[in-house]
């Protein structure tokens, strides 16, 4: 009677075992990226060159990009849309009365696994950038992008830009 019960223990645990891997084996579908800096107002905190330069030609080298800024430029700000839109914004001070307040100079998308915010320039579509997100929190977006389009020595010139939410 013991090796009829047994067999019959053996029997149930033997077919509960596949049933308890199948439920670890489902397909579990991952949550969408949540993308924290979409439809947000951003504007230049910091913004340093990676490498200093002598971008002013007065014989000392600049990091500090802000330095090079007008007033007018300081209330300017970007969006990047939920549609894929990269915004600009002149803010209310406008270095330039013809120039617009808002434009739309590119596309934008985000790959969450290598953190980079690939820019497609608007109309031609051809790549513009890659801005490597170093930091991101509700308030705070910090990226690495070349300072000029990607074409022999300007491809060096990179620099740091510290966004803050307003």
């Amino acid at each position: 009677m013991k090796f009829y019960t047994h067999i019959a223990l053996f029997s149930l645990l033997a077919a509960a075992s596949p049933a308890c891997k199948d439920d670890d084996k489902k397909d579990v579908t991952p949550e969408p990226v949540k993308i924290t800096f979409t439809d947000k107002k951003w504007k230049t905190e910091t913004w340093d060159l990676v490498k200093p330069l002598d971008l002013d030609e007065d014989g000392d080298k600049e990091t500090d990009l802000m330095q090079l800024l007008i007033e007018c430029d300081f209330d300017d700000f970007i969006v990047f849309q939920k549609d894929g839109k990269f915004i600009t914004n002149t803010g209310s001070k406008r270095c330039n009365a013809n120039e617009e307040q808002e434009s739309y100079t590119a596309n934008w998308a985000y790959d969450e696994a290598a953190k980079i915010i690939k820019m497609k320039s608007v109309p031609s579509g051809l790549e513009k950038d890659d801005w490597e997100v170093l930091e991101l929190t509700e308030t705070t977006l910090k990226v690495r992008f070349n300072l000029l389009p990607e074409d022999g020595e300007s491809a060096a010139i990179k620099s740091v830009m510290t966004l803050k939410k307003m």
